[in-house]
Order: structure tokens, then C-alpha cells, then sequence
């Protein structure tokens, strides 16, 4: 049943990232193009737009993607710098996709002025970025998970077991089982298991997220935490977890879905462990 719940959250997710700016293509398709005579008609409309608005966003993204990794998280006002600055390093290229689509659907037939475009660009730009930024920053729908109900939700880790992998025998071997997180440290990985035992491995962050995808999950390009270190999360300009060891971790936004669909409980006490180290 939690799978099933899971599943269905992240596909939520998915489903709001490319309906939202679908949702504006089809309200300007209506609209049409400004600076076209004659007007194209609907389906071209559409096209254009479609081509304009999803190749602008994903430009936007990749670029806020970046920022919201870089930023710290106490900046003030983070929920609207991180857009804002993301709209702004990938205005020039959005243009250049805006004169292109213009050129190929209107043939030359079309007039603008340099800096109403430029403006039109750069606003709806931001307030889409703006829109997604914070849209992803929302809490989970639907029930939480209490740290008491932890244990029967997400069953003991299998890596207290006798490791059935190199990657699973490596880490075993350092840290004698029972990982609480790991973070990576340029080539290298920091695991810290529940005995309080700490090493540093060469390793990535990737291969770990993959091997133990079942007992927790990556919240952060940094970042992987087991399901049972996991005490409360809390949601917003920069979502953080609540470790059972007192560790604060910050929650990478391109990792809020499976996150969210975790179920942590939700808390306002995060700030109560100690603020891990940002890298």
C-alpha cells in the first residue's frame, strides 16, 4: 500500500511540472501571437506557443535547478531570489527562442520592438518561475508519518543484513551497518550509521541511492538519508530533515517530490538539530 501511495504522489508531481505550463500554451494559443499580421490561425497558435513557453521553461529550470543547489539556505526572501535570478541567467537565450519561433512560423512577416520584447520576455518568465518554484515547495497532500510509526512503515534496513554487493559489503565494512545518511564529499562519501560510526569512502552518491533504494531515499545532489533516521521535515523556501542523530539536512528542490512522497511528518522543530555542513 505505502508503494502504491508513493508512486502515485511522484506521478503527481510529474503530471503538475508539464501540466502548469501546458496550461498557459493553451490560454495564448487563444490569444494568438502579438506582432503577427495576418493572424496564424489556432493550431499554429499553439505550436508556437508550445514551442516557446516548454523550451523556455526548461531552460528556466535547469538554470534554477543550479541556483537552488548553490544558494544558501537561510537567504533572505529565498523563495523569490532563487526564481528570479533563474529567469534572469537564461533571459538572453529565452529571446533568442522567441525571435526563432517568430521567424519560422511568421517567414519574415512580423514587427516588434527590442525592448517591449525583452520586457515580455523577462516577465513572464519570472512570474512562471516564481509560480513552479514555490508550487514545488508545498506540503504533502494527504497523511503524515509519526517517528513512533516509523519502524512498522519503513521495515528495519536490509543493510543490517550480510551484504550482497560490493557497494553494500564496502560501506558494511567501514561502518558496521545501519546507515543513517551518507553526503558526498567531491570523489568521496561521508557514511554515518546509527552506532555513531564515521568514515569516508571513495564512492558516488548515485550508486548509493540505487543500492539502497528500498530502506531510503536521495533528498539532495549531497544528500542520502535512511526512511528510519528521518524524525520530521519541514517545507517551504528551504525544506530541511530532521535526523534521529541531530542532523539538519537541506532537501534539493528537484528532490521535493520523492520526498514528499515519503510522508515524513511534517514539523516546525527541524532547526532543534545541528545545521549539517553545506557542500
Amino acid at each position: 500500500m505505502i508503494e502504491r501511495r508513493m508512486a502515485a504522489r511522484a506521478t503527481l508531481s510529474v503530471a503538475s511540472y508539464f501540466l502548469a505550463p501546458m496550461g498557459l500554451v493553451i490560454l495564448l494559443a487563444f490569444l494568438g501571437v502579438p506582432g503577427l499580421e495576418p493572424a496564424l490561425p489556432f493550431g499554429s497558435n499553439l505550436l508556437f506557443w508550445a514551442l516557446v513557453i516548454c523550451t523556455n521553461w526548461v531552460l528556466c529550470d535547469l538554470a534554477i535547478q543550479k541556483i537552488d543547489a548553490t544558494l544558501r539556505p537561510d537567504l533572505f526572501a529565498r523563495s523569490y531570489a532563487v526564481p528570479l535570478v533563474g529567469s534572469l541567467v537564461v533571459l538572453v537565450p529565452q529571446i533568442g527562442v522567441v525571435l526563432f519561433c517568430l521567424e519560422l512560423f511568421s517567414q519574415g512577416r512580423y514587427t516588434f520592438d527590442p525592448v517591449m520584447l525583452t520586457l515580455r520576455v523577462a516577465g513572464v518568465s519570472a512570474v512562471l518561475s516564481v509560480l513552479l518554484f514555490n508550487l514545488g515547495q508545498q506540503t504533502p497532500p494527504g497523511g503524515t508519518y509519526t517517528p513512533s510509526d516509523l519502524g512498522t512503515r519503513f521495515p528495519a534496513s536490509r543493510d543490517s543484513t550480510p551484504a550482497t554487493s560490493k557497494l553494500r559489503r564496502k560501506l558494511s565494512s567501514e561502518v558496521g551497518g545501519n546507515i543513517l545518511w551518507v553526503r558526498s564529499e567531491d570523489h568521496y562519501l561521508r557514511v554515518t550509521s546509527a552506532q555513531g560510526q564515521s568514515a569516508l569512502v571513495l564512492g558516488k552518491l548515485s550508486d548509493v541511492a540505487r543500492e539502497f533504494s528500498r530502506e531510503g531515499v536521495q533528498v539532495h545532489r549531497s544528500w542520502w538519508v535512511a526512511h528510519r533516521a528521518v524524525m520530521g521535515v519541514t517545507y517551504g523556501s528551504s525544506s530541511e530533515l530532521a535526523l534521529s542523530d541531530g542532523t539538519t539536512v537541506p532537501v534539493g528542490r528537484s528532490f521535493l517530490a520523492q520526498v514528499r512522497a515519503c510522508g515524513f511528518q511534517e514539523t516546525n522543530d527541524v532547526n532543534c538539530g545541528r545545521q549539517a555542513e553545506q557542500t
